[in-house]
């Protein structure tokens, strides 16, 4: 048992407030089943939603979000006139709009408006109360409320409801955390904290004593601290901020606004305020003064004083709620009841609902000392359930996305030949897992009769084979079905809620084999059959040269190409120099690669490597590997540069770069990367005539032109292929060489 000092005076025997554990199926709880997870022929546990948020969280007497559910009233109202949808003071709906419970008068009424329960103690009323799920836990609800008994002490204390199959509501008995608060007091609960299974704060000030912070967790509801001795002064109401930095309340004196962060006040000192909230930016506070109408304050500004917002009548005894898309909706006092407004935040507008709504309290007229409404109204409840919420980050088959529809070009093809493995990157609770697969027309995605097969997946050792569902050794669900095409389903859930996710994909047999991969060089005169003898190397030069393997036989999807320099005598192997990537590929067309010079280190990039680090007479080995899912081959080729380059003139040019320029001796080749068009540009007089070449990087002149003397020319070229190039310009008395890159 631990003892908890309040430092005024009061010291509470049991410090932590234990949660019922959550109802059997049958008595008003929820639990899962495995089994019926398993019997599932369908994904009807899932919810039509990934993760249901505030929307459909709607209260009275303030209608939020009125498109969000079914209307609804309920039977058991003394007012005959609660004929609207969603006329239900302080009420809980599930993510679907289905109402599940709602207080009134400190009692709860199940749906159908059957009274079953209570929490006010004898001749004490409610003042406030705040609505969150039970951490841990699915449908059940924690209803946190404050009593107010002027000039005595109050409660301040908590109840669970339970919701059960077919809308059964059970309840626990009321536990009272503190019962020391003076005269009245407010309350206000957080968001969930992140990372949690639904923990929250909980905030309360009751009279004159100071503000306190509870946290509710798994285990109950335990005092955290202390926040603030400045109390509430009397009747009050609490709210925090959607950003969870600000606090305020008022009382007697007037408003008050706390910086949980900074742990600074601001007040300002005004009197009968009725009802306070923030707005979505968290630097304005809007509240109503019984004597005046609605007043803003814009808080984060030092300098701002208090702004009486116009209208075209008084909002005396009004109360706000926090909604969406910048509105705040307002309850303004009639005399018979309550009228719905809007207040456009963001231009300060008031504007009536459609028709006029009257709105009722207590399940009668207005009244002074009705419970305010906190916490469910869209004020940051950012989960039904308390449970850390499911998200799917990504999912697929070996890594890759599945198909939106069978027609999508993105259909990922995978052979029978190798492992498909399914896996799912989600965040939350370890979820049950349920796959369906089921072959489908590859025109209109319709059902076949063919492969049909629904199981659970375990996820918890990483991905899994879905070849090997049905039978772990053959690991054969497809082999009956090669060539067609499939619809997967996976489900998830956690103890709560669900995600369905849904893709395409086509599965093959075995491809062809990779027989040969055709291998040559290029470079030096005609490509090269693929040399392995050390002793007779093909040639290339060392600024460019290229191996080509087009003729590759067999169903090509990847290749990979590694190169290494090796002893011209011997073909040890020297030093590696490069391996690239893992290159896909669909199609035998453009199966080659260059040995460009300029990128074959990438740690030297605009360096000439072969021609820079003196490669003449030197040698290197360069392999390819090409394959597909069930195998690969691999060919290799040496080559021994023979000379620099086909080309005159001064190659340190090519390292010359400036502003984007790439300069020979008095000259600049501009834009590159270039397009169709490039200037050519000399800084010193050019006398009589040139000529230009763009040449590719087989050493073919792809472009040639003769120019007669000017500063600077531009050239409209053909359309040239993307990559590189390079340039020659000859003159009397100028020479200059360089690389351009197509784009």
């Amino acid at each position: 048992m631990n003892l908890l000092n309040l430092s005024r005076g009061a010291v509470i025997t049991e410090v932590t407030h234990t949660f019922h554990p959550p109802k059997p199926t049958g008595e008003g709880g929820h639990t899962h089943s495995v089994l019926k997870f398993l019997l599932a022929t369908t994904l009807l546990f899932m919810m039509t939603a990934s993760y249901a948020q505030k929307d459909n969280w709607i209260l009275y007497p303030t209608r939020i979000d009125f498109d969000a559910g079914p209307g609804y009233s309920p039977a058991g109202f003394s007012n005959p006139n609660l004929t609207q949808p969603y006329a239900v003071e302080n009420s809980v709906f599930d993510d679907e709009g289905n109402l599940l419970f709602y207080i009134q008068n400190e009692r709860i009424y199940d749906a159908s408006g059957t009274s079953v329960a209570t929490f006010s103690s004898a001749g004490v009323y409610g003042h406030e109360i705040g609505i969150a799920p039970v951490p841990g836990q699915c449908n059940a609800y924690c209803v946190f409320f404050i009593e107010a008994m002027p000039l005595a002490t109050i409660n301040f204390g908590y109840i669970e409801v339970f919701v059960g199959p077919n809308g059964a509501i059970t309840t626990s008995g009321v536990t009272l955390i503190q019962n020391t608060y003076y005269a009245s007091g407010g309350l206000t609960v957080s968001p969930r904290i992140p990372g949690t299974n639904g923990h929250r704060y909980i905030y309360v000030y009751g009279g004159n004593f100071p503000l306190d912070r509870y946290i509710m967790t798994e285990n109950g509801v335990t005092f955290d601290q202390t926040i603030t001795e400045i109390g509430g002064e009397d009747f009050g109401e609490l709210e925090l901020s959607p950003c969870g930095r600000y606090l305020a309340w008022w009382g007697v004196g007037g408003i008050t606004i706390y910086n949980l962060v900074a742990g600074t006040v601001q007040q300002k000192p005004i009197d009968d305020i009725t009802g306070l909230e923030f707005d979505h930016t968290c630097t304005k506070l809007y509240f109503g003064s019984k004597n005046a109408g609605i007043y803003k304050w814009e808080f984060t500004t030092p300098s701002s004083s208090l702004q009486l917002l116009p209208h075209t009548r008084p909002f005396s005894n009004s109360h706000l709620e926090l909604g969406k898309n910048n509105l705040m909706y307002v309850v303004r006092e009639t005399g018979s009841g309550g009228e719905l407004w809007y207040l456009n935040t963001v231009n300060d507008n008031f504007f009536l609902a459609s028709s006029e709504f009257v709105v009722h309290s207590n399940a009668s007229v207005w009244l002074g000392t009705y419970t305010l409404p906190d916490q469910i109204d869209g004020e940051g409840d950012d989960l039904f359930w308390g449970v850390e919420p499911l998200v799917v980050n990504s999912w697929g088959i070996n890594e890759l996305p599945l198909g939106s529809s069978v027609t999508d070009p993105a259909l990922p093809v995978f052979y029978n030949c190798a492992p498909m493995e399914l896996l799912a990157d989600y965040t939350g609770d370890a979820p049950f897992a349920f796959v369906e697969i089921q072959s489908v027309d590859a025109q209109t995605g319709l059902p076949l009769p063919f492969l049909s097969y629904s199981s659970a997946v375990d996820f918890s050792n990483g991905s899994v084979d879905i070849r090997c569902l049905d039978d772990a050794v053959n690991c054969d669900l497809f082999s009956n079905d090669l060539g067609r095409t499939f619809k997967i389903t996976l489900g998830l859930e956690n103890r709560c809620e669900g995600e369905i996710l849904e893709g395409y994909f086509k599965v093959e047999g075995a491809p062809v084999a990779v027989s040969d991969i055709g291998l040559t060089v290029g470079g030096n005169g005609p490509n090269c059959p693929a040399s392995q003898d050390i002793a007779n190397p093909c040639e290339a030069h060392t600024l460019y040269g290229s191996i080509d393997f087009t003729n590759a036989v067999g169903d090509i999807t990847f290749y990979q190409v590694d190169i290494w320099e090796v002893d011209c005598s011997t073909g040890s192997t020297l030093t590696h120099l490069y391996q690239g990537p893992v290159v896909s590929e669909s199609s035998t067309t453009g199966f080659n690669f260059n040995l460009n010079s300029f990128d074959i280190d990438p740690n030297t990039q605009g360096d000439i490597f072969f021609f820079d680090n003196n490669y003449i007479n030197r040698c290197i080995k360069v392999n390819v590997e090409v394959g597909n899912d069930c195998g690969s081959l691999e060919d290799f080729s040496y080559i021994e540069f023979t000379d620099n380059i086909p080309l005159q003139g001064d190659l340190q040019a090519l390292r010359l770069m400036q502003d984007g320029r790439y300069k020979g001796q008095g000259v600049s080749v501009f834009p590159n990367p270039f397009n169709r068009e490039l200037t050519l540009a000399h800084d010193s007089a050019l006398k009589g005539q040139g000529i230009f070449r763009l040449i590719n990087m087989a050493g073919q002149t792809v472009y040639q032109q003769v120019l007669q003397a000017a500063p600077a020319q531009t050239l409209q070229l053909p359309q040239l292929p993307a990559g590189i190039y390079l340039y020659t310009w000859q003159s009397d008395g100028e020479t200059a060489q360089g690389k351009l890159i197509r784009e």
